[in-house]
């Protein structure tokens, strides 16, 4: 909302502030690997941590 409202004052294309917002998200392919591998690292503890905590769960229901 607060950046709609900036957007409207300054009348600043919102394309153009993607554009330049994105564009040094992969600078280079290596990077681009590195950070793939970082987020399915990080997407992998998650799945473990949601398992973990059903678990838990699921024992403190059994318990009750």
């Amino acid at each position: 909302m607060l950046q709609r409202s900036l957007l409207q004052k300054s009348m600043i294309n919102p394309t153009a502030l993607v554009a330049v917002a994105n564009r040094d998200f992969a600078v280079s392919e290596k990077q681009l690997r590195i950070r793939m591998k970082s987020v399915n690292s990080i997407r992998k503890i998650t799945k473990a941590m949601k398992m973990v905590s059903a678990s838990k769960m699921k024992a403190d229901l059994k318990r009750l």
